[in-house]
């Protein structure tokens, strides 16, 4: 994936695959990094899991790596990043979100894969601010998706 700033400069956009969310606004394409912001989460088996509760702080930490997200890219990798997220992780996390999106300045979102895991996480994905939603399936994904 190119980079969409450079980390060294002044510029307030930077590609963070994984754990650097410390600029303005971002561009990421897995949610382990946001996973990461939580000082409860545990690794068992292969999966990431959320113990209870979450702490007010850590709830803090998370909305703030998350409104630095203005663009966020769905592939492959990314659905490989989500399986190692357990579940009821993302349902906690869900949960605690009501009614308010997960990236609430996402503005550009590019999606290139379709799956019953971006069905599941849509509703993290909206935000008001969303501008673009750039779609590219190659024959060979929809089949894949099937």
């Amino acid at each position: 994936m190119a980079n969409t700033g450079d980390l060294s400069s002044n510029n307030t956009t930077a590609d963070v695959q994984g754990l650097k969310l410390d600029k303005l606004r971002v561009h990421i394409s897995s949610f382990l990094p946001l996973i990461g912001a939580f000082s409860n989460v545990r690794v068992i088996g292969n999966q990431q899991i959320l113990l209870h509760p979450l702490t007010d702080a850590d709830w803090e930490g998370f909305r703030t790596k998350a409104k630095q997200v203005e663009s966020f890219t769905f592939s492959a990798e990314t659905e490989q990043d989500a399986s190692q997220i357990a579940t009821s992780s993302m349902l906690q996390i869900q949960a605690k979100l009501g009614t308010l999106p997960m990236f609430p300045f996402l503005r550009n979102l590019q999606i290139y894969v379709l799956s019953r895991t971006l069905v599941n996480y849509w509703p993290l994905l909206v935000s008001s601010n969303l501008r673009s939603v750039e779609l590219t399936i190659t024959t060979e994904d929809a089949l894949r998706s099937q």
